[in-house]
């Protein structure tokens, strides 16, 4: 069951640091500590290269760039918009025009020792009726969602 909004406030994470390829963008921001969403539509899976990718929200009170240096916010859907790195082209958020409160960094780019162990209460796939046929989900028991939600 999620949290009510104002105790997802109070329970975030530390501070989690993140960055691009090649380290010309970097952030850190405090993410929600739970909610992840694996999406596997086209874009998220053409920019990626991969299967999907996974999202971790922040709240933008926390969230703030440390390196800017070829950063780009770009328009990709007609609902969000990514930010870029334009030296490296690594995708590494998704803000979207219905949450402007919220940025949404790609789990992908989180440093490795960012996020200590979680309890993640809210894991979910979407998209899933744009998943690759070659590509089969785990049993894993969590929520399969058709689109976006």
């Amino acid at each position: 069951q999620p949290l009510p909004r104002g105790e997802l406030l109070a329970a975030r994470t530390g501070e989690a640091k993140g960055g691009c390829a090649c380290g010309a963008c970097t952030f850190v921001a405090a993410v929600f500590p739970g909610d992840l969403q694996h999406c596997y539509c086209n874009l998220c899976r053409r920019l990626s290269g991969a299967a999907s990718m996974t999202w971790v929200p922040a709240s933008n009170d926390t969230f703030r760039w440390t390196r800017t240096e070829g950063l780009k916010l770009v328009r990709t859907t007609r609902h969000g918009q990514r930010h870029f790195c334009m030296k490296c082209g690594s995708c590494l958020t998704i803000v979207y025009d219905s949450q402007p409160d919220c940025t949404w960094p790609v789990a992908g780019a989180l440093d490795d020792d960012s996020l200590k162990e979680q309890s993640w209460y809210r894991i979910i796939h979407i998209c899933c009726s744009m998943m690759q046929p070659w590509f089969s989900l785990p049993d894993d028991g969590l929520p399969r969602l058709k689109y976006a939600g």
